[in-house]
């Protein structure tokens, strides 16, 4: 079965360092609403560039549901929890990063995933991207 990759990235060129974002936007098809807290804005951090959230986290609607998702994450000020959620909104992987002053990717896996809410980072934790397969028939 044909696959492809679909990732929402906050590199350069689509954003700059410092460009400020609504508290709702789709970028690649995947749904973003911030749950609360300072705007949220594009911030290079360590080489690289991704959306700096609030504590009160970032609800992302993915486009499909998968099995996979992947994320590039940072955590500069404490760690950041990641819940993957089904359609009814309960949780089916979770993971929580530490805060490790630098980038990590992490993968969360579980049946239907169509979300992914971030929370806590001590308002500096940076989302680079999120990618999920996209299996065609």
């Amino acid at each position: 079965m044909p696959a492809f990759l679909l990732c929402a990235d906050f590199g350069p060129p689509i954003f700059q360092d410092n460009d400020q974002l609504p508290p709702s936007f789709t970028l690649a098809a995947f749904d973003f609403l911030q749950q609360g807290g300072n705007p949220w804005f594009v911030n290079v951090t360590g080489a690289e560039q991704g959306l700096q959230f609030p504590p009160q986290g970032v609800e992302i609607s993915l486009p499909v549901p998968v099995r996979r998702v992947r994320l590039r994450i940072g955590t500069f000020n404490g760690p950041v929890d990641i819940e993957a959620r089904n359609g009814s909104g309960n949780t089916v992987s979770q993971v929580t990063v530490p805060g490790l002053n630098q980038y990590v990717n992490r993968t969360l896996s579980g049946p239907d995933i169509e979300s992914v809410v971030l929370t806590k980072g001590g308002n500096e934790g940076i989302l680079v991207r999120i990618c999920i397969v996209i299996s065609t028939p």
